[in-house]
């Protein structure tokens, strides 16, 4: 009843008392690896799953488990070897988080065309879009396949059919691929960061307490201007730099390329001071940049 009830903590500690007793069968492990593969106990999970095979080789729901856990545990080639075994089982009533797992451990095995193979029978499988998640897993190995645009429709995919269940870092993660995908093609570059633009946007707006927005909107506008002429990155740097000043140990590295930024607009402009400002507040949190040194060392 807990594990229906999604409860698997308490179910946890009901099976936990029961197999105490040292009766209990292959079936039992199932439903108690199940709970603590739900409760993300791994490591337990993969013990009561031993057991389990040792008494059930052939339990098919058990090699089902294993391959899951294996995958989540980073075992990924021992979880492939068990995945590929399990769909030769005959007559085997696979469901759409087999493709899933499956096509995740493909892509960790570089195979990525069979990865997407698997991971949009799995979305086929699904039914009415009910799980928009395995968008994420195919823009995955589409990016890893080298398809800058699948990868940026399948998220997008996602992020329409989650409405309001999708996050911020899920506009981040699509900001993101069009950002790569732009640094790839340039002569369709504009396009894409004119995307990223707008999408770190939506970050920024859902987190302004955030520097990831404002930051990633700078680096966008500096793509879009890579000669610094127009200084289109200017103003999201500046916004940037209040914000990651307030835990500057942490930030070190993103602070100086804020400060990199402004020193050398203001060294085109030939202000200067202003220029020295930025490269000496660089060695302020790294006194050994070398940027910083031969940028004061040419003002001088």
């Amino acid at each position: 009843v807990y594990s229906l009830q999604g409860a698997y903590a308490k179910a946890i500690d009901a099976y936990d008392k029961y197999m105490a007793g040292g009766l209990y069968s292959a079936d039992n492990l199932v439903h108690y690896a199940s709970a603590l593969f739900f409760d993300k106990q791994y490591d337990k999970a993969a013990e009561v799953l031993a057991k389990g095979k040792a008494i059930d080789p052939d339990n098919f729901l058990l090699k089902r488990l294993s391959f899951y856990n294996a995958c989540e545990t980073g075992k990924y080639q021992e979880g492939l070897d068990e995945a590929t075994t399990f769909f030769l089982v005959p007559d085997g009533k696979f469901i759409w988080q087999d493709y899933l797992y499956y096509g995740r451990l493909l892509n960790e095995a570089k195979r990525y065309d069979q990865s997407l193979a698997a991971l949009q029978q799995a979305q086929a499988l699904s039914g009415n879009n009910a799980h928009p998640e395995i968008y994420k897993d195919i823009a995955n190995a589409s990016l890893n396949n080298g398809d800058d645009n699948a990868a940026i429709e399948a998220y997008t995919k996602y992020i329409e059919q989650a409405g309001e269940a999708a996050e911020a870092s899920d506009f981040y993660q699509l900001g993101k691929y069009y950002y790569e995908a732009a640094v790839k093609d340039s002569t369709l570059a504009a396009g894409y960061l004119a995307k990223a633009d707008s999408i770190f946007a939506i970050v920024k707006e859902r987190v302004p307490s955030s520097h990831l927005g404002v930051l990633w909107q700078a680096r966008t506008h500096s793509l879009l201007d890579p000669e610094t002429e127009k200084g289109l990155a200017k103003p999201y740097y500046e916004a940037c730099i209040p914000m990651l000043e307030k835990n500057q140990d942490k930030y070190r590295k993103e602070l100086a390329e804020c400060y990199r930024y402004l020193g050398y607009y203001y060294y085109l402009k030939q202000d200067m001071d202003s220029s020295k400002l930025y490269w000496n507040k660089i060695l302020d949190i790294a006194p050994a940049d070398k940027t910083a040194l031969e940028a004061l060392k040419n003002i001088k």
